[in-house]
Parts: C-alpha cells; structure tokens; sequence
C-alpha cells in the first residue's frame, strides 16, 4: 500500500491537464477560471438557499459591470474561433464556469483559444479601470481547470452543478459550521452523519471503488488505471476503503490531489475528531466521512453483512441525483 503524502506538492492542481487527452479534438468540457486578486468582482450574489430554483427568492447572481463584459464574451465566442460554443454559463463573484463544445478539430490546443477569450475580457476591462489598464493586469488568475464530458448523462449534471453554484456558496457563507462539525445529510429518504466537507456529496462526477477478490492482478490494475483517470478528470471517490487494494486506490487519488468520501461502520463519538491524515483532508475540503444516522458504537470486528452494507452505501451515493440530497440540521 503506497502511504498518504501529505507534502504540499501533492495538493490538487485546478491546472492540471489530462494526460493523453487531445486537446484539439471534438470535446465537451466544463472549463473552470478564477478572477485575479485585484479585480474587481464579477458579480453578486441574492437570494436564499432554503428557496428553491424557480421561486423570486432562490438564490442567484446579478452581474457587476465586469460581469456584463463576460456575458458578452461567452455570446460573442464564436469571433475567437466559430468551432467553439458554449452550452452553459455561470458568473460567480470570483470565478466563472462554463461548458464549451468544441465542434470540429482545432488547429491548436484549445488553451490557446482561452487564452484568447481571457484577453478579450481583460481588454474591456482596461477601459473602465486606467489602473488595471496600466499595469496590463489580467482579468483571471493563470491557467483554467478543465473537465472532460465522457459518459452519457454527464453533460445533463454538469448544467446542473453550474447552475447550482449560487445555491452551494451562500449555504457555506450561511452556514459556516458545515465545515467545522457533524452534520445531518438526507440522501434520497435515509439519514447519515457526515464530517467533513460535504459539498463533496454535490460534486457531479462520483465514482464508488468496490474491489473483488476474484480479480487478478490484470483487472485490478485496469480497474485502478479507470479509476485514477477519473480522479485527474475531477471525480470524487466513494467507498469504506475496506481491502487493502481499495486503500492503494484510496492513496494514490489522494497523492494526485484527489478527494474522497468515507463510509463509516460505527456513528461518531462525542466531540469527534478525527486523526490528523484525515482532519488535513477535511481543513483542505477533500474529504467526506459518512455513517447511517443510526449507526453502532465501535466495534474492532467487521462482519461481512456490515461490509456489504457499506458498499451498498458507497453505491447509492455514487449514483443518486444531487437534488436528492438535503443537509439537515447538525445533531447535537
């Protein structure tokens, strides 16, 4: 079992290209950029979190001045290169998110064409700032994070996830304490506890890890290598991490810079902590532990109905509708 690096070079980079993939090919992606330090936002957000999507009350963003100038951009996206077009947008204060199609092959890679999206937004945003003007100061930090359409059915959930944006940050702005304690979480009718960052829950791509003794070293190792590749591309691991081989997956996602939600045999104790590899994981918003609300104190045995158990869990976490997942009220 390769053991956890908790060395800084190992954090997850939101720069990260996937290898092998052909950045000038017919491609989905969902394409991620944060503003720059000294840029004025982009937008603001309204609303409350406890309205749903619809209502005059839901949460969403209105968009600043720089905002509006980003909004053109994404209409106007077909004067950097008519291949390109964009499904999905969402403007959020200090960050944008969009999904971008690229319909035909690209001639270069297609950073090379954000890049050019991002310097048209800076350059508009020159005439209402000289300051910014002046010192050629960029609109967005470095570099973007790209995810990779490449199931059926992702595209659907990466729409979702933009359009949800607004939603999940005034939660953590209204709810500080999701982050620093135990709390509730209905997910599809059943109740847990969870510690942790459990916004993880949200994320559109999760994959549970369940590894069969009857696989050979070959499968394993195929298994593995789909596995971490999913892992570079954004998804989060679901599993209790049971066999040894599952805590090889386990590690090696989290020395890519990877997250994980763990499912736990036994409830939390009173004024639970957890051990310092995985209270790191949780400060760093990578990690999501998780046990059924009725769980049982701790037990050194595992039983094999408990692990299957478990793995059921890990399941239906992977494969449930976000909207199907509430966070209630911390148990106290």
């Amino acid at each position: 079992m390769l053991p956890y690096n908790p060395h800084p070079r190992s954090r997850h980079s939101m720069h990260r290209r996937a290898k092998g993939n052909d950045y000038r090919a017919r491609r989905i992606y969902m394409i991620t950029m944060t503003k720059a330090e000294s840029v004025r936002n982009f937008s603001r957000l309204t609303g409350d979190p406890g309205y749903p999507t619809g209502h005059p009350l839901a949460p969403k963003v209105e968009h600043l001045e720089a905002g509006r100038i980003i909004e053109e951009q994404f209409i106007r996206i077909k004067d950097v290169d008519s291949r390109l077009n964009i499904y999905d947008s969402i403007i959020m204060p200090d960050h944008i998110h969009f999904i971008v199609h690229v319909k035909e092959v690209l001639n270069r890679h297609l950073g090379k064409y954000l890049g050019i999206f991002k310097t048209r937004i800076s350059k508009e945003l020159w005439k209402l700032d000289p300051v910014m003007a002046a010192s050629c100061t960029g609109a967005f930090k470095e570099n973007y994070h790209d995810r990779i359409l490449l199931k059926r059915g992702q595209l659907d959930i990466m729409k979702k996830y933009i359009r949800d944006n607004p939603r999940r940050l005034l939660i953590k702005q209204k709810y500080p304490y999701f982050f620093q304690r135990l709390i509730g979480v209905n997910i599809g009718g059943e109740l847990y506890d969870c510690y942790g960052n459990p916004f993880l829950l949200q994320n559109p791509d999760k994959q549970q890890i369940m590894v069969r003794s009857a696989w050979s070293d070959k499968d394993f190792d195929e298994h593995k290598r789909r596995w971490l590749a999913y892992v570079s591309h954004g998804a989060i691991l679901v599993s209790p991490f049971i066999s040894s081989r599952e805590k090889m997956v386990r590690d090696e996602a989290l020395n890519m810079g990877g997250s994980v939600i763990v499912i736990r045999k036994e409830r939390f104790p009173e004024r639970y902590k957890p051990e310092k590899k995985y209270f790191d994981l949780c400060c760093e918003g990578r990690l999501l532990l998780i046990c059924r609300h009725e769980a049982a104190e701790y037990s050194p045995e595992l039983r094999r109905s408990e692990a299957m158990d478990m793995n059921s869990i890990a399941k239906r976490i992977a494969g449930i509708a976000t909207e199907k997942i509430i966070f209630t009220a911390p148990r106290r």
